[in-house]
């Protein structure tokens, strides 16, 4: 987890992106916490664009471990519930131009092929 920035850093150089996932991730509507990184030195300035934007931003906290998480790129990670997310295209763009912000957990328009495992086999959505 949290590793956006860098996840997007190699969609951007793969031929093609499959986002793989389970039947529990699946929603009509977006409704759950959006994950922030930002640089150390933004957390106040960034917390408080997320409320203007009408998120409720958490600071993620480690487990088994003192402190926050830290990411692989040395910065910290804002778990932000929206509610309901009726234009995560939005969204997306007002959290990127939101100085110290490095990356978010909304992948608009970036996969391929979806893969959702079930009990009967394998379903494949094209977005």
């Amino acid at each position: 987890g949290a590793a956006h920035a860098r996840e997007k850093i190699v969609d951007a150089a793969a031929d093609r992106f499959l986002v793989v996932a389970d039947p529990s991730k699946l929603s009509a509507t977006l409704d759950r916490p959006v994950p922030v990184e930002l640089l150390p030195a933004a957390r106040s300035p960034v917390a408080a664009a997320v409320r203007e934007l009408g998120g409720d931003p958490v600071l993620r906290r480690a487990k088994r471990k003192d402190g926050p998480v830290v990411t692989d790129n040395g910065n910290l990670v804002l778990d932000c519930d929206f509610g309901e997310i009726d234009d995560p295209e939005r969204l997306a763009t007002a959290l990127s131009t939101s100085p110290g912000v490095v990356e978010h957990g909304l992948f608009v328009d970036l996969a391929d092929e979806i893969h959702i495992g079930t009990a009967d086999g394998i379903r494949i959505e094209r977005p």
